[in-house]
């Protein structure tokens, strides 16, 4: 009985009876593109129109924007009333740094979250502001605006 036992070999059917296509929902081979714990040495995508704004005391006097990022440049006064220009990576009052400017804000980092930095909103027919409109301006006006502007920004760059 013994030796029956050992030498037996039952005949097992192992065909599986599946149909050949799946009729699961979840589509399989899809799973390894979805990316669930991201993608490697990508850049985050950040949405700068959602970026909250700064609760620091500075106020966005000027901003010069470039295709050539070493060229762009802001103008930011602290809440001891003095200005000062910075270029992009430049560390700001409230250890922030400027990471990128823009037509109308500038956007910082401090403490590893982004935040921007709107120019202060002014009322129409503020008498205390000059206007600044470049429409109302005539093209020599511009120009002179312009070449005033570049030579400020170079005596602040000189004060650094």
């Amino acid at each position: 009985m013994l030796m029956s036992t050992l030498l037996f070999q039952p005949t097992v059917d192992i065909a599986r009876n599946t149909p050949s296509q799946s009729t699961s929902l979840i589509d399989s081979n899809g799973i390894g593109e979805r990316h669930f714990f991201g993608v490697a040495n990508a850049k985050p995508v950040i949405v700068i129109d959602e970026l909250p704004e700064t609760k620091l005391e500075l106020i966005l006097r000027g901003a010069f924007t470039a295709q050539n990022e070493s060229n762009a440049g802001a103008i930011i006064e602290d809440d001891k009333k003095k200005s000062q220009h910075y270029a992009i990576g430049d560390t700001l009052p409230g250890n922030a740094v400027l990471k990128s400017i823009h037509e109308n804000k500038v956007v910082l980092t401090r403490n590893g979250i982004f935040e921007t930095l709107y120019f202060p909103e002014t009322q129409k027919g503020d008498k205390n502001l000059p206007n600044f409109s470049l429409d109302s301006q005539s093209p020599a006006e511009r120009e002179e605006r312009r070449k005033a502007i570049r030579e400020r920004i170079n005596n602040l760059r000189k004060k650094k």
